[in-house]
């Protein structure tokens, strides 16, 4: 079993040298030998919990942030 910690980071410049901040801890995802389990669309829902509660987030920056999840997630959620 192999999990996967997920992050949500700003990119940002200081003193002319790129950075990277965190904004949030979204989870983990699990891979179990070339599948991963159906449990971690969980991990999308709190995904979503989280996106929508940063107050830094504007509605279409969470909405454009979910639609990228939702677009990797196939494959998290697939099943053989």
């Amino acid at each position: 079993m192999s999990p996967f910690d997920t992050y949500l980071v700003e990119s940002y410049c200081e003193q002319g040298e790129p950075r990277q901040r965190t904004v949030a801890y979204l989870g983990n995802v699990r891979q179990i030998g070339q599948d991963f389990p159906a449990i971690n669309g969980l991990f999308l829902l709190r995904t979503w919990a989280i996106l929508t509660s940063i107050e830094e987030l504007t509605a279409a920056d969470a909405n454009r942030l979910w639609s990228r999840f939702r677009s990797a997630s196939h494959r998290w959620t697939a099943t053989k």
